[in-house]
């Protein structure tokens, strides 16, 4: 069942559906992405960048993901973009 929240994110492998639900991230096989509900943190940004990055590049560590993401996370946040909290 999908909330309001929810939606699809197209990548290279494919469309995901991401559910907004109590998981911290997680990306599935089916192909699902689950991320806990937004409250637009520094730490929120950094998830939904990591879970992306593992629906686009597969093949990636969980090390490079990782490392790949809190970069991103930091570069996006010194420029000042932030998350809108869910349903905003």
């Amino acid at each position: 069942m999908t909330s309001n929240s929810d939606f699809y994110a197209v990548f290279s492998t494919g469309t995901y559906l991401v559910i907004s639900d109590d998981h911290l991230g997680l990306v599935c096989q089916e192909p699902v992405i689950r991320l806990a509900p937004a409250k637009g943190t520094r730490d929120d940004m950094d998830t939904a960048i990591h879970e992306a990055l593992h629906a686009e590049f597969m093949d990636l560590t969980e090390a490079r993901v990782e490392r790949a993401a809190n970069n991103i996370t930091n570069f996006l946040w010194r420029l000042g973009y932030r998350l809108r909290k869910a349903g905003k």
